[in-house]
């Protein structure tokens, strides 16, 4: 009797553990199958985008579609979060509202270290040790950082000495801008491009102040005004402001129409995974290709 009951309690424990073992498979299994539902969900919708933008017309601020079926008749370039179907939700950035570190803009930069509350003296020295990243010499400017100042503090890494920046997140690296504070504000502002121009009408508050150099609670009035007349153009702003800020005169730097780069992100939810892809694209068609991938992110 007792090796019965034994034998009847090994049995059910091994029946327990196999329902255990399967459950939990199952499980897996399926969280397996949500996430590579969601993996193609996200490289599908970018392909679908690829497509919309490739085939719809580009406006200062938008692209409408008005051919393709169950898609949006249009989608904006202005970073607001956009729906593209029940399961995604895309981000899309005209470059032109960035600034480009392929040639970087130091006034420009200056005031957005500004904007993000560095007093005068700590925004040149960042400003300065960017410029001393980037170029040939070993002279440090004002405030700046040569090999020498990351010896000093103990780094085992020196300034590129080039202009070729790889990656945004290099800037990491450089004195001022090391503070994670400063970084993740100025980051959104920064794209490495190799087609570029400001946008006047995808540029948010910040990057618009810093553009003109005006208090920040005029350009969020010049963004009111744009988001009106559905525009904003040079004239609004030598209206608005009662003169013309220097940086207008540069019709190589401005523009009102799109730079045909676009920074697109795609975040894509299965029932409880989800997925995120970002790319930036070159729309700008030719005789060969509609669009160039520029770069791709995992």
């Amino acid at each position: 009797m007792i090796i019965v009951l034994i034998i009847f309690i090994i049995s059910f424990a091994i029946s327990y553990f196999e329902i255990k073992t399967s459950k939990l498979t199952l499980e897996s299994t399926e969280m397996l199958i949500n996430k590579l539902h969601a993996i193609f969900g996200a490289e599908s919708e970018i392909e679908k985008l690829k497509f919309y933008i490739s085939t719809g017309q580009l406006y200062k601020n938008k692209i409408i579609n008005r051919s393709l079926p169950n898609t949006p008749d249009k989608l904006y370039l202005d970073g607001r979060i956009q729906k593209l179907d029940k399961h995604s939700t895309i981000i899309m950035t005209d470059s032109g509202n960035k600034l480009n570190l392929n040639s970087i803009n130091k006034k420009i930069m200056l005031n957005l270290l500004k904007l993000k509350g560095l007093k005068e003296k700590a925004a040149v020295s960042a400003v300065n040790s960017i410029l001393d990243w980037y170029d040939l010499n070993s002279t440090p400017r004002f405030g700046g950082a040569e090999i020498d100042f990351y010896k000093r503090k103990g780094m085992n890494y020196k300034p590129r000495n080039c202009s070729c920046i790889q990656s945004i997140y290099e800037l990491r690296l450089i004195k001022g801008l090391n503070d994670p504070k400063v970084f993740n504000f100025i980051k959104n502002y920064l794209i490495i491009s190799p087609y570029w121009h400001i946008n006047l009408n995808t540029v948010d508050e910040y990057m618009l102040s810093a553009i003109l150099g005006i208090p920040l609670t005029i350009s969020k009035s010049l963004i009111k005004l744009r988001s009106l007349n559905n525009s904003l153009t040079p004239y609004d702003i030598r209206r608005i402001l009662g003169y013309e800020p220097p940086i207008l005169s540069d019709y190589l730097l401005i523009s009102e129409s799109p730079t045909f780069v676009i920074d697109i992100k795609v975040n894509f939810r299965f029932n409880d995974a989800k997925e995120e892809k970002e790319c930036v694209i070159f729309f700008k068609q030719d005789n060969k290709t509609p669009y160039k991938v520029l770069k791709w992110v995992e």
